[in-house]
């Protein structure tokens, strides 16, 4: 029986939640990530209905599926459309066939006609995804584990507030909003944009997870907040704070959970991977446009993309404090990389050993010292669980 590759749901021309398509993704949703129906529930109400759906069919069976979520990212306070890979799932009898390798090669491809600069995922296992090019650029605080060393050493009441946040809560989810935004535009380089609309998707899906979202407050001043989930043990899946409320934030977010939630906080096993992003350049001259540098410059780099091969060639870089205009040159490369690499260079993930292996000639420090001038993205915030 013949094998067929879907580029979204449309293409089936179902209704989701019946028949082909609709109930086929949602039963492999259960079968391969072992979701409670609550959570299940959540993801299929809010966030398919955004979604693009690659999926790979036999006959009227699905056998893979991959979920692509758009999200709209500010990257050095410029918005940017990203899509957060998630829902890469393959049937058990159906594995070790490359599908998930097919299905990933044909949402690149689609990526990167969008002229998408990159995208992202949350992996379940690093390994998975090396293959294809992407590379941690992100690793998630330790949060619980802060959380539970204050609990610890809890003494005495905080000087600050829980609130539990309330989808009716309008004005305190804009107040939230204002907040987050406010920290994340000073912090980071990358992080995802909040909206009203946001926070009311995150408090479904922790609810979906017998959790929630503490707003923590101090004289009506809003301090600090989580979201957490609390099925079996308590998981933050973000926590963000004023620098200087750390001390108080943690203490009365401690002091919530155990006394109020009682439960334990949830804590990974030791040598266990930590949460973390990995991404991939998708469309290079769509990305490196953007790339700014703390003066004029040139820099000769030789790009190979071994799966999206219209990335591939000679580039001559001109840098600015605005940005990059890359055009092809017939100039010896001072720098050769795979996307792999370039993903690492331009996140700011190299160390200069690695630098040193994908720089061309003797004069060496000179390219090091242009590296060294570019703006890089260093500073990533996503925390998104789907």
């Amino acid at each position: 029986m013949e094998y067929r590759i879907y580029n979204n749901v449309s293409e089936i021309k179902i209704s989701l939640g019946s028949g082909f398509g609709g109930k086929d993704l949602y039963e492999l949703w259960q079968l391969c990530f072992g979701d409670t129906d609550s959570y299940t529930d959540f993801y299929f109400e809010w966030k398919l209905k955004e979604n693009q759906i690659v999926s790979i069919y036999k006959g009227d069976r699905i056998s893979s599926m991959l979920h692509l979520n758009p999200y709209l990212l500010r990257v050095q306070g410029r918005p940017v459309q990203a899509n957060y890979i998630v829902g890469v799932a393959t049937r058990p009898e159906e594995r070790r066939k490359g599908f998930m390798g097919q299905l990933l090669v044909q949402s690149f491809q689609e990526m990167y006609e969008k002229q998408m600069e990159f995208t992202y995922l949350m992996p379940a296992a690093e390994a998975i995804y090396l293959p294809y090019d992407f590379r941690i650029v992100y690793e998630q605080e330790p949060w619980n584990k802060d959380l539970v060393e204050e609990q610890n050493r809890l003494g005495g009441a905080s000087s600050a507030q829980i609130y539990e946040l309330k989808v009716t809560d309008a004005k305190n989810i804009e107040d939230l909003v204002s907040f987050c935004n406010e920290i994340l535009s000073s912090t980071y380089d990358i992080y995802v944009e909040r909206n009203p609309y946001y926070f009311t998707i995150l408090l479904h899906e922790m609810y979906s997870c017998e959790g929630g979202i503490l707003l923590c407050y101090e004289a009506d001043r809003l301090i600090g907040y989580a979201s957490y989930m609390a099925e079996e043990k308590v998981y933050v899946t973000e926590m963000i704070y004023l620098p200087s409320k750390k001390a108080e934030v943690y203490h009365s977010i401690s002091e919530f959970f155990h006394n109020v939630i009682g439960k334990e906080i949830y804590l990974r096993k030791a040598g266990s991977q930590i949460p973390a992003i990995m991404a991939r350049i998708v469309n290079w001259n769509s990305f490196i446009k953007y790339v700014k540098a703390s003066e004029d410059m040139e820099l000769i780099i030789k790009v190979s993309d071994p799966v999206i091969t219209q990335n591939n060639g000679v580039y001559s870089l001109l840098f600015t404090k605005e940005g990059c205009v890359s055009k092809i040159t017939n100039k010896a490369p001072e720098i050769e990389a795979d996307t792999a690499q370039l993903t690492r260079l331009f996140f700011d993930k190299m160390s200069r050993t690695e630098l040193l292996e994908i720089i061309n000639g003797t004069k060496q420090e000179s390219i090091l010292a242009k590296i060294d001038k570019i703006k890089k993205y260093q500073k990533v915030f996503i925390n998104d669980v789907v």
